[in-house]
């Protein structure tokens, strides 16, 4: 993330392989290396970029799009025909557009309500607040104005305007409820309304919220514009957008008459994703989004965004809203309902989600850890909300809010406070009850679910905190295998992993350890593997950056036999993506999943690009 690493980029890699060498030096293992997340295949450069704050439209259907940060390097571009172009001026503003007479129309009072999510962990937009509660009304609310003194006022909340170039009309975009376009005619002694354009609702529309299957379905529209030809140009950044880690951005093209000319989509910067183990495989499960592989296609031509599971005009304390969110770690289905648990890159929070359809609502919050300057998330989680408990600076208390009534907004008699010191860096995981588990020094504890109430939500509470166990090593992750109950610990800074019989069932053993490869340089200060993970029959292993044990190259991934412990092979980014990963940029990038025929298919997050590699 920009924090940090200016060469690095989100990348969720899917990888199905037959365990199996191609030869017995290199033992690089047999397998196609797919991609969700991003329309750009190749190495950054070419991608489209992570958020898109404005943009303008060009007579001949370029599209400059301007934001503060892309990972892969250009978060000022130009766009057309579906692809990138070059880099572009910083420019660009959907706020201000002149028309044909040379008149200039400007979004009064602007709102962006949802639009202007967590800057790189900063807290606050460039006002200082966040935009979460209603959009103003009255003498307060936003609207267009003409500097002739004509005034529109029918959007609840303008976010974006442009000129159909060809036919002259103004276009306004609408971020409240209705998320399309209101096409004016200006040509005549007052703004007229003509008509729509797009799907009213956007992607919360009709009977399956969150479901893109109409590319009119907007979601937080941060641009508009038409060239001369007629062409309609919609970009969308999502929830949270304007820089948030979520949303992304999108660049639709559409012709006069509505249909699809062209997209250009990043829907995974900064993100991990699990594979939805109800499908085979075939969905993949982000925290904000959801993607479809049709593994019969060649890598790009196989993927597509599903859906956004998002919904912040219903659920607005909803935590994505205000607190980075990139990784979905665990994908579960417990009483015939899916839930799905969630992070950020540093494991300094966890949330859980109940899914209702395909939005997922809101049900409990932890805070796990305390941030980079002690107290970042005690006073910027849920910055806007009163209600939630006050904490004495410099206490490192934190708190668990869980929804006790079903309507998934968090009020004061949901929160309590704990301190059992800092699970940052000692890994997560979810048992098949909901159970949640956490590694502290050298200490495994849970959080158990207690059951599930009437809503479906989990009863988690801070009085049923336990200490499952103190393993006598410092705990670096965590992945339990709950068909043999067997725990698999990353101990020892990553040099080991250590194989646990019976964790929960008893009584509990270690059953061996797995030395593990180091880096074969010194590139990231020496970091080398940031997590390891599991399935029933190997170990994967990651490293961070350019120092992979056997490569040298950023995101390599190891396998070990838990059966013996035995090396199989690694796995890098095949010749569909260039060969090429950026750094992984958060502690859990690596998902596993055993498909019914035998192949895996691993996750890894790679954010230059802004993507999911899937290795297949």
């Amino acid at each position: 993330m920009k924090k940090y690493f200016i060469h690095t980029f989100a990348l969720i890699i899917l990888m199905s392989f037959c365990l199996k060498t191609l030869s017995i030096k290199a033992q690089q293992l047999n397998y196609k290396t797919r991609e969700v997340g991003n329309t750009w295949y190749g190495m950054a450069g070419a991608h489209m970029q992570n958020h898109v704050n404005d943009i303008e439209v060009a007579g001949d259907g370029t599209v400059k799009c301007k934001s503060v940060w892309d990972e892969g390097g250009h978060p000022c571009a130009n766009y057309k025909d579906g692809k990138f172009v070059s880099k572009a001026t910083c420019d660009a503003n959907s706020k201000q557009e002149n028309d044909s007479k040379g008149r200039s129309w400007t979004i009064e009072k602007y709102y962006g309500r949802f639009l202007n999510g967590p800057d790189n962990h900063g807290g606050k937009d460039a006002t200082g607040t966040w935009k979460i509660n209603a959009v103003p009304v009255g003498s307060s609310a936003p609207y267009v104005k003409c500097a002739n003194g004509w005034t529109i006022n029918d959007a609840v909340d303008p976010s974006a305007i442009g000129i159909n170039l060809k036919t002259g009309e103004l276009l306004v975009a609408d971020n409240g409820h209705d998320q399309f376009i209101r096409v004016y005619d200006i040509n005549g002694t007052a703004p007229i309304l003509k008509g729509t354009f797009g799907v009213k609702g956007g992607v919360y529309a009709g009977s399956s919220p969150g479901v893109m299957d109409d590319p009119k379905k907007f979601c937080g529209i941060t641009g508009v514009g038409g060239d001369n030809n007629g062409y309609i140009y919609v970009v969308c950044d999502g929830y949270p957008g304007s820089e948030g880690e979520g949303g992304g951005a999108c660049i639709r093209a559409f012709n006069p008459d509505g249909t699809l000319r062209w997209s250009f989509e990043s829907s995974a910067f900064v993100q991990s994703a699990s594979i939805e183990p109800s499908t085979d495989g075939i969905h993949i499960q982000g925290p904000f989004h959801k993607w479809t592989i049709d593994y019969s296609k060649p890598t790009g031509s196989d993927e597509t965004t599903s859906t956004i599971n998002i919904n912040p005009f219903k659920y607005p304390d909803d935590p994505r809203l205000v607190h980075a969110t990139n990784i979905c770690f665990a994908v579960r289905w417990i009483n015939g309902k899916k839930y799905i648990w969630t992070t950020d890159m540093y494991n300094n929070m966890v949330f859980t989600f109940r899914m209702d359809g395909e939005i997922a609502v809101p049900c409990a919050a932890f805070t796990t850890a305390w941030g980079w300057n002690d107290d970042e998330y005690i006073y910027n989680y849920w910055k806007y909300k009163q209600g939630r408990p006050a904490i004495p600076n410099g206490s490192r208390t934190r708190y668990l809010w869980a929804d006790r009534n079903g309507d998934g907004l968090a009020t004061s008699n949901e929160f309590e406070t704990f301190n059992v010191g800092q699970f940052l860096d000692g890994g997560m995981e979810v048992d098949q009850f909901g159970n949640l588990l956490l590694g502290y020094s050298n200490k495994v504890y849970k959080f158990p679910a207690n059951g599930f109430d009437s809503f479906g939500n989990p009863k988690y509470s801070v009085a049923s905190l336990t200490m499952v166990v103190d393993l006598g090593t410092a705990v670096k992750s965590l992945a339990y295998l709950p068909d043999q109950d067997m725990m698999v610990v990353g101990v020892n800074n990553f040099a080991t992993a250590n194989i646990y019989q019976h964790f929960f069932n008893g009584p509990r053993s270690l059953l061996r350890s797995i030395s593990l490869p180091s880096a074969q340089n010194n590139n990231c200060n020496g970091a080398g593997i940031c997590q390891v993970t599991a399935d029933k029959d190997y170990i994967y292993s990651t490293f961070k950056c350019q120092n992979g044990h056997y490569t040298g190259k950023e995101g390599e991934v190891d396998v070990h036999r838990i059966s013996d412990g035995s090396f199989v092979g690694y796995i890098t980014p095949g010749p569909e993506v260039q060969s090429r990963s950026g750094w992984i940029d958060v502690n859990m990038p690596t998902h596993v999943f055993a498909r019914a025929n035998g192949e895996r298919n691993i996750c890894v997050e790679e954010d230059w690009v802004g993507r999911v590699l899937v290795y297949q």
